[in-house]
């Protein structure tokens, strides 16, 4: 084991040290001591067991001594080494973080300056800057006088030894004189009863802390004036427990000796707290007046209503003054609303409320026409609605199903097997509980024939919903007798809801095989012109302003696809017409394609 350490950092007359002794080797823990015979520490300094040299030297020069060192191996080793360490004498003024205790207008301030290092006595002087008015530095360093401004005060001292070569120190200080305390508050925040008081007075001037007394007057019951020291702002604590205005004068006094004091007269409105239940909003009807008043108490009234967030439907206000949702809403609606109350307290008492509101659409049977349908094939078409909330019962209410034709109450199902060609004209009935109960029917017409004939126009276009179908475009020359060129082209009718994006895609040569046929659709209204509400397909975002026709989808395949957006302001569900053709017009004999539809009713 030896010592390592040999020399130790400088220190300087009247300044604090503390600095470690280390060794190298032995066992822990290591003990240490000054060696038997070693001349002293330097004067004001000692050195622990731990090997710590600490205190303020008193005395300055150049100091060698000899330190031991013992561990606590079994057998235990001692090691003694030669530290030198170096005192200066250097001038040094000697003021905590460089700033002085605060002073207030109007009170006797005194500080002094102290110094360490080189040779008593000292001389003190203002390098620059200013000290507060009404006080001054003496030579001596005594900082004293009756400040006349407050403000934060930033200057430079300077201190002169008695070497025979002086020495000088400067610093730059900092002194702050508070003004006389005074109770800044003009009123107070109400009290709620039942809750903790939130208000805070702010004292400004003077030392803090502060001591707190109700000199007349009374707090409001369940409140109570802070015991012991308080900063320059602090909370009346308790909770009213009932209502009222209480008037009372607040006194508060500083630390400053003896004590400034500074007085309010103050009131306390308590008020009751604000309840507005969480509201349950009965469904409204799409074009039907919708009235609800909303209901609160408690609180300061006027009360305020809003909805800061989130949407409402179009057609249907929310009164700010009264709380009432009124109007006749144009549109379907099934969200929560952001309802916001607010009533006129100081400080306003708030509550958020997230009610689920429904607007119903107006029911109606969304199938507006059938395809015409072959006999002796198996059927099954499911009947669309609009609106309503369900469940749905569906019924025939006039004319009569073909036999082998049944129609599900609860699904809207027409299922089974016509035998012969036929022609039904029925009207089907659908009942919605609601709430709001509505009912609606829509008059059909069934056609069952064994030559379906081309759905090449407008006319015999071929009515759809969701889902993938397979069809066909006949070859140019149709029926194969014929000797006349007749290509051919398909025509599907497709109805939407207000808002509705539909997508319509169509594969050929994507398919397994792959047909040679290169799909192109455009979408057309009943004049068979071209609309003009597409967008990009498969995105649930962008404009849906451009023309509704489309040759390929993407590079790479020569198929289709479309998406269309029915406007939001529809007064009812939009029929639209999907025209499919061949790129080149002619038709060729193996046209196969499959067309998917989403979106639509």
């Amino acid at each position: 084991m030896t010592v390592r350490t040999n020399s130790l950092p400088n220190g300087n007359v009247g300044i604090s040290y503390q600095e470690s002794l280390f060794a190298d080797g032995g066992a822990p823990a290591l003990v240490w001591s000054l060696a038997s015979g070693s001349a002293p520490l330097p004067a004001g300094l000692t050195l622990n067991s731990n090997g710590n040299i600490l205190g303020v030297p008193t005395a300055f020069g150049s100091f060698s001594f000899t330190v031991q060192v013992t561990d606590m191996g079994n057998p235990p080793q001692k090691a003694t080494g030669t530290v030198s360490l170096n005192i200066a004498n250097k001038l040094i003024i000697a003021l905590n973080n460089f700033s002085f205790p605060v002073g207030v207008v109007s009170r006797l301030y005194s500080a002094t300056l102290t110094a360490v290092g080189g040779a008593t006595p000292y001389t003190w002087s203002l390098a620059s800057g200013n000290l507060p008015a009404g006080v001054t530095l003496s030579s001596s360093g005594q900082v004293s006088g009756t400040p006349t401004a407050s403000g934060n005060f930033f200057f430079t001292v300077q201190v002169t030894d008695s070497s025979p070569q002086p020495q000088i120190a400067t610093a730059e200080l900092f002194l702050q004189i508070q003004p006389v305390p005074s109770i800044q508050n003009t009123s107070l925040l109400d009290g709620i009863v039942g809750s903790s008081y939130s208000g805070t007075i702010f004292i400004l001037g003077g030392i803090s802390p502060f001591q707190v007394t109700v000199t007349s007057g009374t707090l409001p019951d369940g409140m109570s004036v802070p015991t012991g020291p308080q900063p320059q702002v602090f909370f009346l604590p308790g909770a009213p427990s009932r209502t009222g205005t209480f008037n009372f004068t607040l006194q508060v006094a500083d630390s400053s000796s003896p004590p400034l004091m500074a007085t309010k007269a103050l009131s306390i409105r308590v008020v009751t707290q604000l309840v507005f239940p969480a509201p349950t909003l009965p469904n409204g009807l799409q074009g039907q007046a919708y009235n609800l008043a909303l209901v609160a108490s408690g609180g300061v009234q006027p009360y305020t209503w809003s909805i800061p967030a989130g949407s409402f439907p179009t057609g249907l206000r929310l009164d700010s003054a009264t709380g009432i949702i009124s109007g006749t809403p144009t549109q379907v609606f099934n969200d929560f609303l952001d309802l916001e109350l607010v009533d006129s307290s100081n400080p306003p008492q708030q509550i958020f409320r997230l009610p689920r509101l429904i607007i119903v659409g107006i029911l109606s049977v969304a199938t507006t026409s059938l395809p015409p349908l072959r006999p002796g094939v198996p059927l099954n078409i499911t009947l669309g609605v609009s609106g309503g909330i369900g469940p749905f019962a569906w019924s025939v209410s006039s004319g009569s199903l073909p036999n082998g034709l049944t129609l599900d109450p609860a699904t809207g199902n027409l299922q089974g097997t016509v035998a012969a060609e036929t022609t039904a004209n029925i009207t089907v009935k659908i009942n919605d509980p609601g709430p709001p109960a509505q009912t609606a029917t829509r008059p059909l017409a069934l056609t069952f024939k064994s030559a379906l004939g081309r759905n090449d126009t407008v006319a015999t276009a071929t009515p759809l919903s969701n889902g993938t179908y397979t069809a066909s475009i006949s070859p140019p020359v149709d029926p194969a007798t014929s000797s006349t060129p007749n290509p051919d082209v398909d025509v599907y009718q497709i109805a939407a809801n207000p808002g509705a994006i539909v997508t319509i895609e169509t594969r050929a040569q994507r398919l397994h095989p792959p047909s040679r046929l290169d799909t192109v659709i455009e979408i057309v209204d009943s004049s068979g012109q071209r609309l003009n509400i597409c967008g990009a397909p498969f995105l649930p975002f962008g404009s849906f302003n451009s023309p509704c026709m489309n040759d390929d989808i993407f590079p790479g395949t020569t198929d289709s696809a479309l998406g269309l957006q029915v406007p939001t302001n529809a007064s009812g569900p939009l029929t639209f017409f999907v025209h499919v053709l061949d790129f080149t017009g002619s038709a060729r004999p193996d046209f196969l394609y499959t067309m998917t539809v989403t979106g639509a009713n």
